[in-house]
Parts: C-alpha cells; sequence; structure tokens
C-alpha cells in the first residue's frame, strides 16, 4: 500500500519496482495475439502469471529474480496485506530466495490498508547507523525492491521522474 511506499522512500530509500497483483506481473506476460486458439492463448497467459494462488509457483520466483536483477536492487521488502494467506504462506520461500540465491537483504512486514501502523512501518523500515543489529547491518534496508541512493545522486525520484517532475494524475 502507499504507506509502506512513503514509509520507505522517507526513511532513505528509493521504491524501484513492484512485484504484486498490480505491478509488473499484471503487464509483463502478453497474449499471443496470431495464436490460431485464443482461448488457450489467453489460458497461457494467466497461467503463467507468478500468482501466489499457483502451485508451484516457479513463475513468481523467476519474475522475481528478473525485476531484481533488472532494476539492480539493493533489497526487497516484502509487504503482506493482513488476511492475504498465499502471500503470507510464500514468504519464507521468497526470503530464502532473496538472501540465499540473490544474495540481497529482504525484509517482511505485515500490513493492512489502515494508517495505524505508520510509526511501527517507519521502525521497521528505517536507516539506523547506529543499530548494527537492524537487518544486520545499515547496509540492508529493504523495500518493495530499492536501490537506497542511486536514484536520488542522479537527481531522479523513485518513480524515475526528475525531482520535482509530476506525472499526469498523480
Amino acid at each position: 500500500t502507499e504507506k509502506v511506499i512513503r514509509a520507505v522512500e522517507d526513511n532513505g530509500g528509493v521504491v524501484i519496482g513492484y512485484e504484486n497483483c498490480s505491478g509488473e506481473k499484471a503487464v509483463g506476460i502478453q497474449v499471443e495475439e496470431d495464436a490460431k486458439d485464443i482461448y488457450e492463448a489467453l489460458s497461457r497467459r494467466y497461467l503463467a502469471i507468478g500468482c501466489s494462488v499457483m502451485s508451484p509457483n516457479q513463475n513468481r520466483f523467476d519474475s522475481l529474480s528478473e525485476m531484481i536483477d533488472e532494476y539492480h536492487a539493493d533489497g526487497v521488502l516484502d509487504m503482506t496485506l493482513q488476511a492475504c494467506h498465499t502471500y503470507a504462506i510464500e514468504t519464507n520461500k521468497v526470503r530464502r530466495f532473496v538472501t540465499e540465491e540473490k544474495g540481497i537483504p529482504y525484509i517482511n512486514v505485515e500490513t493492512d490498508y489502515s494508517q495505524s501502523d505508520i510509526g511501527q512501518l517507519n521502525t521497521r523500515v528505517a536507516k539506523k547507523k547506529d543499530d548494527k543489529k537492524n537487518l544486520q547491518n545499515e547496509e540492508e534496508n529493504a523495500e518493495i525492491f530499492f536501490r537506497k541512493n542511486a536514484f536520488k545522486e542522479n537527481g531522479l525520484s523513485g518513480k524515475g521522474l526528475k525531482n520535482g517532475e509530476k506525472i499526469s494524475g498523480n
């Protein structure tokens, strides 16, 4: 949700990607428009989405790997909405994949749509230079997909826009 993104960016990180139901995976796979059987092509497209309700779910991990590599993520924040059991079930697999196979920091936060846990979210994702136990060390602040200062150093916001530049409708 927006509050998690805000917590990350208010604490020095830059969100660079989203692996959620309405993010990259919703638009990354296209329907083969010239297929003989368009219904089969539609079915293949939807079954190829790395959704947490699918089992086995290798497509989700393939997508995560591509996004981490493509966006040069410094870490991953795995946000689980309360009562979203399918994402909660995959949390340990995602953590192992991110930390062991990709070798980058990972943090999971569980939240809901209310604003009542903003303080707790800020505490979880905040960069603490003097607290070496926070996510193993200060270099391991994690976000949805993030690069800590690379975008800001180049005058870009997390959306790839120059600071102050607006997207119409936002």
